[in-house]
């Protein structure tokens, strides 16, 4: 029998066994820190690029109203205005005072506009000129005032649906003494025509349907019966700056806060501050981040101003 002695084989010593062991479990440590670290970039990642969706959706959403704002629907000064009121629905393009109770979220955007309802053709037009008939439903209901504007021609006049028929717009005074009767008689108008009715939109943010601590922005309209449509989730504040244009000249002069925009000055532009925070990933951050405004958040989420301008381009009468 061979004596194991002589044949130059050993173990490993305990303490070679502990450098392994001590070795092995830094390169387990490092690469569990990589590993978090890369999970939690990754998170990261996605969390801004939803939140830069985010902002550049409820951007796009504002500023296509804001640069339809105040559209008067056809050339003031090709238009007759015949109510009684001389209701003018298109003006003010923008407000603030949208009636609304929103949760500590900021301002309220109100924009007003004319909507085109389509076009018609007006079939005839009775003896007086107030009634004319078109080729379809109109859908204007009584009292309301409403544009005819024609497609390949400069007549355009406003006035109060008088009329209950529902293919029939009637521009006389009705009963109510709604519109005034023209004193060199009504403009004769035929063929193609496009119809438009006033469209009154508020933007605000409030407590976001079933997300306890997050806000959404909501869009009520006219059009939609006013009722509360949530557009995007994650938009935490609305703040409005108006643009001044106190020379006269069609240029901002300075922007001041809207609740603080003077009656007689006239606006020329909107500046709209969105605050957009990541709501799907409320942890995302080590530590709540410090906002524009120098205090901190009050979680952990994510935050990004964002900053939109808009130059009103029908503002004038």
């Amino acid at each position: 029998m061979r004596d194991r002695r002589h044949t130059g084989e050993r173990g490993f010593s305990l303490l070679e066994l502990l450098i392994a062991s001590t070795l092995g479990l830094v390169v387990i440590m490092i690469a569990t820190e990589l590993l978090l670290g890369a999970r939690q970039a990754e998170r990261l990642e996605r969390a801004h690029t939803r939140l830069l969706d985010s902002a550049r959706f409820a951007s796009a959403l504002i500023g296509r109203s804001l640069r339809e704002s105040g559209y008067p629907g056809c050339h003031p000064a090709f238009r007759r205005n015949l109510t009684v009121d001389e209701v003018e629905p298109a003006r003010p393009a923008v407000d603030i005072s949208g009636g609304l109770s929103s949760a500590e979220a900021g301002d309220q955007l109100v924009i007003r506009r004319m909507r085109s309802l389509g076009r018609a053709r007006v079939l005839s037009t009775s003896a007086g000129g107030e009634r004319l008939t078109l080729d379809r439903a109109h859908g204007v209901p009584r009292g309301q005032p409403v544009m005819v504007a024609g497609a390949s021609s400069t007549d355009c006049v406003l006035f109060r649906q008088v009329a209950t028929a529902a293919d029939t717009l009637d521009r006389g005074p009705g009963t109510d003494s709604l519109n005034r009767r023209p004193s060199d008689g009504y403009r004769r108008i035929g063929g193609e025509v496009e119809l438009l009715m006033p469209e009154r939109t508020v933007f605000y943010v409030d407590q976001a349907l079933g997300r306890p601590g997050v806000r959404s922005l909501y869009r009520r309209q006219g059009s939609r019966g006013g009722r509360r449509e949530e557009l995007v989730v994650g938009i935490e504040q609305l703040k409005l700056h108006f643009g001044l244009d106190e020379a006269g000249d069609g240029t901002v002069d300075r922007y001041v806060p809207a609740a603080e925009r003077p009656a007689d000055v006239d606006v020329v532009a909107v500046q709209v501050d969105l605050l957009v925070a990541s709501h799907r990933t409320p942890g995302v951050l080590d530590a709540p981040m410090r906002l524009e405004a120098g205090e901190a958040a009050g979680d952990r989420r994510l935050y990004e101003p964002v900053t939109l301008t808009i130059a009103l381009r029908n503002r004038r009468p």
